[in-house]
């Protein structure tokens, strides 16, 4: 089965070559969009733990990208925060007692990528604002492909999977966890809870049958995150709603809080089928080893408070210094590679100054989109911001990070968020001038 899936990921990367030599659109556009497209294969490692998500980003930047835009002066701040993440990696490694090796090495290659990745989609994106519309429908198409992952592993068993290995929390005695393309349900229930408010947004003034499609997909992902088990995901969920209700207008919460209440009512009726209402984990006992993982992670940030331990060390630290921190996979001891919180894990490898640079490229648009939604009032602005809380809160338990195709979807929306700001008015231009073409025909 592990031969079959490296298979599927090496076709991906050979599809991509094959396509991107005889499009005859822009490569650039054609790079993001593919990448998109088929994130659910991007995870498999191709040659010496490189993902497909790395080869098919330093191909295309050695042979097939193309810088048509500067576009420095409208990412002044983003350029200047990278810089620092940048420095801060760097300097992390530098002074590091463990040096650098093959996995530090591969961290950093895969955050260069990412980096490249967003730079391209917000260049593409500026120059012609349509490409941001096609992200967004590419991102419902990604969400309706992880749907058909569920679907079959409710029929078939979670072995339908195209990860090398899967976490051990799927099976339990209290039932199955269903992770769709993630090799971690965890994983599943934060994409899906961001996509409940991103599988709403509609740039344009859509149809009806639109709109009904998109509330569909949201009552899906509401659905589905029940068969995760997750329950940062429904906490985050939880959350983000009563955030949008406070800036929706008053009919629209009529309406949302009946589709709630028929959701409330059917789970009520079938909560014996859904795992996340049996799982019988003790919370005080499991409260208590996660607070000890939590306190284990404090004391290294303690101890190196502003460089941290070195990009992708956290396991080696744990392997020599933290003999409590490991769990049975497949009959086999394997040793946390994070201490059960994404953000303490940044906080002990990047340190302070990585710490504080990574996050503000999230916080920062966060903040001036919120601000323009009042000047505004763009509900799509709400809607991103409500998808990436659901995000901020699973991410406290769960470094999704840690899986690549989590790591470029939610930097995608990050992108786009910003790029809602920097674009409104040029796609109300745009839609403006299409208009006039319709009715002039």
């Amino acid at each position: 089965m592990i031969n079959l899936i490296k298979i599927f990921g090496i076709l991906t990367c050979l599809l991509f070559i094959i396509l991107i030599f005889i499009t005859k659109r822009n490569r650039n556009v054609f790079y993001v969009e593919y990448i998109i497209l088929s994130l659910p294969f991007l995870n498999i490692d191709i040659i010496n733990n490189i993902n497909g998500f790395v080869f098919i980003s330093i191909l295309f930047f050695i042979f097939f990208y193309r810088n048509k835009l500067s576009v420095s002066k409208d990412i002044q701040f983003l350029n200047f925060n990278v810089l620092i993440l940048l420095i801060s990696v760097s300097m992390g490694l530098i002074v590091s007692e463990y040096g650098i090796n093959q996995i530090n090495i591969i961290e950093i290659i895969k955050l260069l990528c990412l980096i490249q990745f967003c730079k391209v989609l917000i260049e593409e994106s500026i120059k012609d604002p349509i490409i941001i519309e096609k992200i967004f429908t590419n991102l419902k198409t990604l969400l309706i492909v992880s749907f058909f992952f569920l679907f079959m592993q409710l029929i078939i068993g979670p072995g339908f999977s195209i990860s090398n290995l899967q976490n051990p929390n799927i099976n339990s005695s209290d039932g199955i966890r269903y992770p769709s393309f993630f090799s971690d349900p965890q994983v599943y229930a934060q994409y899906l809870g961001v996509n409940v408010f991103i599988s709403m947004i509609s740039l344009n003034k859509s149809s009806n049958n639109e709109k009904y499609k998109n509330r569909a997909l949201a009552f899906l992902c509401c659905i589905s995150i029940l068969l995760t088990g997750g329950r940062a995901g429904i906490i985050g969920i939880l959350i983000a709603f009563i955030f949008f209700f406070l800036f929706i207008q008053f009919k629209i919460k009529i309406k949302f809080m009946i589709l709630i209440a028929l959701l409330i009512f059917l789970v009520f009726i079938t909560k014996d089928y859904f795992i996340l209402f049996k799982r019988s984990t003790d919370m005080d006992e499991a409260y208590a080893f996660r607070n000890s993982v939590w306190q284990d992670a404090i004391n290294i940030f303690y101890k190196n408070p502003f460089w941290g331990i070195g990009i992708g060390n956290y396991e080696r630290y744990a392997f020599y210094q933290l003999p409590n921190q490991v769990w049975l996979r497949e009959n086999e001891m394997i040793v946390f590679d994070h201490p059960e919180s994404g953000y303490l894990k940044i906080l002990d490898e990047l340190g302070g100054v990585g710490f504080i640079s990574f996050f503000s490229l999230y916080l920062i648009p966060i903040f001036i989109t919120i601000k323009n939604y009042f000047k505004s009032k763009d509900l799509n602005f709400i809607l991103i911001n409500a998808g990436i809380i659901v995000w901020v809160i699973g991410f406290y338990s769960t470094y999704s990070f840690g899986d690549i195709r989590m790591f470029v979807f939610i930097n995608t929306i990050i992108c786009l968020l910003y790029l809602k700001l920097k674009t409104k008015y040029q796609l109300e231009d745009i839609n403006k001038y299409k208009m006039k073409n319709i009715i002039a025909i």
